[in-house]
């Protein structure tokens, strides 16, 4: 993978999802019933389309020049029904904004709770790189699992 686009992808997950940046959502997205953020900065663009909210499927995709360079499916949600989903995914924002620079895909192996209002924990493994893996990432609100989601993804040519 190449520095430009590692660097763009940090940029664009601040700006979309994990930012909750409002700006990044497209009025009217490509396919119906979706919800889509966008992205853009000189050759590059980061889209990501999703379907559902508890639980959702989507894909995310880079193109630089109008070719794509990279993706990422994606499919999970909330596993657990007394899970507070709105305080579960504010929890995944900040886990995701805590991404590594070097693998900047989903957040870090760990993330903690720093506030003290909850023992939350968000995990995440993957087997590869940028440019080819597979992985997962749970959330563990108190001595439960109240979200998980598995990806797989890379460089495509």
């Amino acid at each position: 993978m190449t520095e430009d686009l590692r660097r763009f992808m940090v940029r664009a997950r601040h700006k979309g999802y994990a930012g909750a940046d409002d700006a990044a959502t497209v009025e009217r997205p490509l396919l119906e019933g979706s919800l889509q953020l966008d992205f853009s900065d000189g050759p590059w663009l980061y889209r990501d389309l999703y379907f559902g909210m508890r639980t959702f499927t989507g894909i995310e995709t880079v193109w630089r020049a109008g070719r794509p360079v990279w993706s990422m499916a994606y499919a999970g949600g909330m596993t657990s029904d007394g899970a507070d989903m709105g305080a579960v995914y504010a929890f995944l924002r900040a886990a995701l904004r805590a991404m590594p620079d070097e693998f900047p895909v989903r957040g870090p192996a760990r993330f903690d709770d720093a506030s003290g209002k909850a023992a939350w924990s968000y995990r995440m493994s993957a087997d590869g790189d940028v440019s080819r893996f597979t992985g997962e990432e749970e959330i563990l609100p108190g001595t439960g699992r109240g979200y998980g989601l598995r990806f797989a993804g890379g460089l495509v040519s």
